[in-house]
């Protein structure tokens, strides 16, 4: 399950996903197998927001805080950073830069 909310110029995510869909080692092991990954972020976006500067104001995991420099992390602490994946994302559907203002995402293309 996911939700967006856009709230003026703050976007929150939030998802909760069964641990059983994603490949966490020793999960069954440890008791987790039925248990959910719930979580929720925030992101501010003012204008001139690319993939390669958007930041993250907030993250909270099963109602832990976490740095708020997640996106140049890797996940779970392994392999390419998450910062890799939307600048990847952003580039294969041609977007620019973007903002959140007035309770709206404004995406910008490139055109290409």
């Amino acid at each position: 399950m996911a939700s967006v909310g856009i709230d003026g110029n703050v976007a929150r995510v939030q998802v909760s996903i069964p641990l059983e869909r994603l490949d966490v080692p020793f999960r069954d092991a440890l008791g987790l197998g039925d248990r959910y990954l719930n979580a929720t972020v925030s992101i501010v976006a003012p204008p001139g927001t690319n993939a390669s500067n958007v930041q993250l104001s907030e993250v909270t995991v099963n109602g832990h805080s976490f740095p708020t420099d997640l996106l140049d992390r890797g996940f779970l602490g392994v392999g390419p950073s998450l910062r890799s994946y939307v600048i990847k994302y952003a580039s294969e559907y041609g977007v620019s830069d973007g903002e959140i203002r007035d309770g709206k995402v404004i995406l910008h293309t490139s055109g290409n």
